[in-house]
């Protein structure tokens, strides 16, 4: 008896290490097995980030930018939306709208932006332009003697009875940067959104616009001095840690496109036009007397 007891004392002992041995195995498998995923993950999500940043800063495929805020100078605006046939307080894409225009003359097809007014755009205490949210777009389907209707379209957030209707604003833009022919420097004014923290593919408001030489597509760089100071020490060297592209220009403001950065930035950063450190002379910058001479 006392053998049988044994006998089943050490089954089950050795049970018990095959069991273990097998966990132990498979735990050890599992581990393996979720180290080369994780590696494996990560590196397609380096490549994934590799191709996003060659998306954005490549020569032969300049991105495309979808714009939802604006600086102007004047803000045109030809109505409101005044009813809706759905009894929504939010209305969104293919909702059906009564709009009030200031001049009745529409016809069906014609197409409007759908906006919102967000203040001004201030350097110091001085108004500089007009902050626009484009919240969506407004078709014409038909004109009725007591009211216009249209259909909603391409709305960015939720839309409501009183907003604003405005020309059609031209919203996909290739950003194709180039050298600014003015040499400028300026101030970040803010993130388009309010953001406390900018960095790439964030839309901010400058303080330099068309009447200061800036151009749709100048490329600008956001500077700091060496010792990491967005206000810039004097007698330190400067150096650029993001690149602006300007995609909308007014007469003292403009926006521009977050195309790299390489740190967070904010509002109040500097910024100077991008200059290249090359210069080309023309062909013909040389006198005929200046020419080198010949050699015999």
């Amino acid at each position: 008896m006392n053998k049988t007891r044994i006998n089943r004392v050490s089954a089950n002992k050795n049970q018990f290490n095959k069991s273990w041995l097998n966990f132990s195995v498979g735990s050890t498998l599992a581990a393996v097995l979720s180290l080369l995923l994780s590696l494996w993950l990560s590196g397609r999500l380096d490549a994934e980030d590799e191709l996003k940043t060659k998306r954005f800063i490549s020569k032969d495929n300049p991105p495309k930018v979808s714009m939802e805020h604006f600086a102007l100078d004047d803000v045109s605006i030809l109505g409101h939306i005044e009813g809706s046939y759905k009894k929504n307080k939010y209305l969104t894409t293919n909702d059906k709208i009564y709009l009030r225009m200031k001049n009745s003359s529409a016809s069906v097809g014609d197409r409007f932006s759908i906006i919102q007014e967000q203040g001004a755009i201030k350097e110091g205490k001085s108004k500089i332009g007009t902050k626009i949210n484009l919240k969506g777009f407004v078709e014409v389907t038909e004109v009725l003697p007591t009211a216009i209707v249209g259909r909603i379209y391409d709305a960015k957030i939720d839309i409501h009875l009183g907003d604003h209707i405005a020309p059609e604003f031209q919203t996909f833009l290739q950003v194709d940067p180039q050298e600014p022919a003015a040499d400028l420097r300026g101030k970040v004014i803010g993130e388009t959104n309010s953001r406390p923290l900018i960095g790439a593919y964030d839309f901010v408001y400058i303080n330099k616009g068309e009447a200061d030489g800036l151009r749709l597509n100048d490329s600008l760089d956001v500077i700091r001095t060496v010792d990491g100071n967005e206000a810039l020490k004097a007698g330190l060297p400067e150096i650029a840690f993001a690149k602006l592209v300007v995609v909308q220009v007014a007469s003292r403001t403009a926006v521009a496109y977050t195309i790299a950065s390489a740190d967070k930035f904010e509002a109040g950063a500097t910024f100077k036009s991008t200059k290249s450190e090359i210069r080309y002379l023309p062909e013909n910058a040389l006198g005929a007397s200046e020419k080198s001479p010949t050699p015999q």
